[in-house]
């Protein structure tokens, strides 16, 4: 399981970020962005397409004069999002294996099950997810918050705009991911009281509970940066 980790995180770093950063690039540099970043997910071929898109970007100008510090906000965005959504995983995988493995103690467990073995792997899948992830995801946010004290007012408004958008994005996220966990849990407590046979390992409502403490974490920390920048817009206005 701990594999699985390892190819989450190698999945995130050489496509997915990499792909995100050449497709906002290319289209402030006019270049096809559909095209390129399509080109740079299909895995092997992204490391040429990637070197392809170095060079022809070395030897082509930027059209309209976005400064650097623009692409590279949007870069750290993009890794600080994805690396938050590993984390978010991790957690909720290991809560899933906490939660599961309290419940598969009871006698009503089937024959051929191992739960020692199974809170094992999750364990390891969990923590080969966060030992990556987290570090990473702390890189990211330092150099994130580095970027945003220096970024000059040309290009303020047009980060201010993306932190926006993607905190928004996380809040919509969180916020159906909740959502859906609560009407499992509900489902699991309505079913219980008609009588209804739900699965004698209850795995749906485990998943419910291991998915709402990491959603409503991720709704609590983009409320945070929404205010943050509210409060920060009052004060330069005043």
């Amino acid at each position: 399981m701990a594999v699985v980790g390892l190819l989450l995180f190698f999945a995130t770093l050489f496509v997915w970020i990499p792909a995100a950063a050449i497709y906002f690039d290319a289209s402030e540099r006019g270049q096809s962005p559909y095209l390129w970043a399509i080109l740079a997910f299909v895995p092997w071929l992204n490391v040429i397409v990637i070197v392809a898109y170095l060079v022809m970007r070395m030897r082509t100008p930027s059209s309209g004069g976005v400064e650097a510090s623009t692409r590279l906000a949007k870069y750290l965005h993009i890794s600080v999002l994805t690396y938050w959504g590993l984390s978010a995983f991790g957690i909720s995988v290991a809560l899933y294996a906490v939660i599961h493995y309290l419940r598969l103690s009871r006698p009503l467990q089937s024959f051929d099950s191992d739960p020692n073995q199974a809170l094992r792997e999750q364990i390891a899948l969990a923590l080969s997810i966060l030992v990556i992830a987290l570090p990473a995801l702390a890189v990211h946010g330092v150099l994130l918050r580095r970027l945003l004290a220096r970024a000059v007012e040309a290009t303020r408004s047009a980060i201010d705009r993306l932190q926006d958008a993607l905190s928004l994005l996380l809040i919509v996220l969180g916020g159906t991911t909740a959502a859906l966990a609560v009407v499992l849990l509900v489902f699991e407590v309505i079913g219980r009281l008609l009588r209804v046979e739900t699965g004698s390992d209850d795995i749906t409502s485990s998943v419910a509970l291991a998915m709402l403490p990491s959603s409503t974490l991720t709704i609590l920390a983009a409320w945070a940066l929404r205010r943050d920048r509210e409060v920060e817009v009052a004060t330069v206005e005043s």
